[in-house]
């Protein structure tokens, strides 16, 4: 996206001013909850992966973590 409006800003000799503001409340896991996820995980012989970077998806569970413990998490393929 960025790219496509420094082209077109260029084409018609404008300066572009882009910013992304992050419109989502950040999930945030409790450190207690993962570690027992973890732990199911290893009592039941099931893989278990953290995923550095955030879920771009976690948008709505950001509301429950502002309130609550959590802890979020992916089942399947594709992480």
């Amino acid at each position: 996206m960025k790219k496509s409006v420094v082209k077109i800003c260029e084409y018609h000799d404008f300066v572009p001013e882009i910013e992304f503001l992050e419109e989502f409340k950040v999930t945030h896991n409790k450190a207690e909850l993962v570690h027992e996820l973890k732990s199911v995980c290893e009592d039941l012989n099931v893989d278990f992966t953290f995923k550095n970077s955030p879920f771009r998806w976690s948008e709505d569970f950001g509301q429950f973590s502002a309130v609550a413990p959590t802890c979020m998490f992916g089942v399947g393929s594709g992480l």
